[in-house]
């Protein structure tokens, strides 16, 4: 009972950088900064065009908010005042939205793909094929994946036993650091991590080198250096996001 009880009370204790902590806070809040920008910039000169690259990459644009804004501030604020503790339900909040965003970014990017791949591979359909409803069928297929993935991972972890000690050996929650917290076995935990990172991890960039092969190969097989380099530049904003 006593190892139970100590499953839903007290706090975490998160890995906290031991030196330059100024030089390092700062440099976070630059690429805070930098990533609030960059991104809202892009969101608010594309997101009235009208084709589908666009309206994959200004959700993007939000995911990459959404995504840094779950753990940034938070370690920013551990690293100025620190404060490394953070109460259970506050760590397992911020799991859930890291592992959403971050897999609903992973499956966009693999949209964005298929998206180059039929506007290159066959441009004659593209208009047919990727139309509006489609998109937004990726797109809300992409969260509602990233987030129902999180659900189980979060359930799962937050029903883990961990010791009195709460070492999280990270700066912020992520499910590997605390399965390793954890007191108890956590094989079955372990297991469903490696097949969802299988599924939501290399299928997608699986998928994205198999569109970008066809695209290339396509490319290539173009005479006219002008047709190429138009190919190519339609293409390079997936590879810069793709990073």
């Amino acid at each position: 009972m006593a190892m139970k009880n100590q499953t839903f009370l007290g706090d975490f204790i998160l890995f906290g950088f031991s030196e330059h902590g100024v030089l390092l806070s700062f440099l976070m809040a630059v690429v805070y900064a930098m990533i609030l920008m960059g991104n809202a910039a892009i969101f608010s000169i594309i997101h009235n065009l009208q084709a589908p690259m666009y309206f994959f990459l200004s959700y993007l644009s939000i995911l990459d908010i959404c995504y840094s804004t779950v753990t940034l501030p938070s370690m920013l604020f551990n690293s100025i005042t620190g404060n490394r503790r953070i109460s259970f339900h506050r760590c397992f909040i911020q799991l859930y939205f890291f592992v959403s965003f971050g897999g609903a970014e992973g499956l966009l990017l693999a949209a964005m793909a298929y998206d180059r791949y039929v506007a290159i591979c066959n441009p004659l359909h593209y208009p047919i094929i990727m139309n509006r409803k489609l998109c937004f069928h990726l797109v809300a297929g992409s969260w509602v994946c990233g987030f129902l993935n999180s659900v189980l991972h979060t359930v799962m972890t937050s029903h883990l036993y961990f010791c009195e000690i709460r070492y999280v050996s990270h700066f912020f929650c992520d499910v590997p650091p605390l399965l390793k917290a954890s007191c108890t076995d956590t094989h079955t935990s372990q297991v469903l991590l490696y097949v969802v990172n299988v599924f939501l991890g290399m299928t997608p960039f699986v998928f994205i080198i198999i569109s970008y092969t066809h695209i290339i190969s396509t490319i290539i097989k173009i005479h006219s250096a002008a047709g190429r380099r138009k190919a190519f530049s339609t293409c390079c904003y997936h590879v810069l996001c793709d990073r």
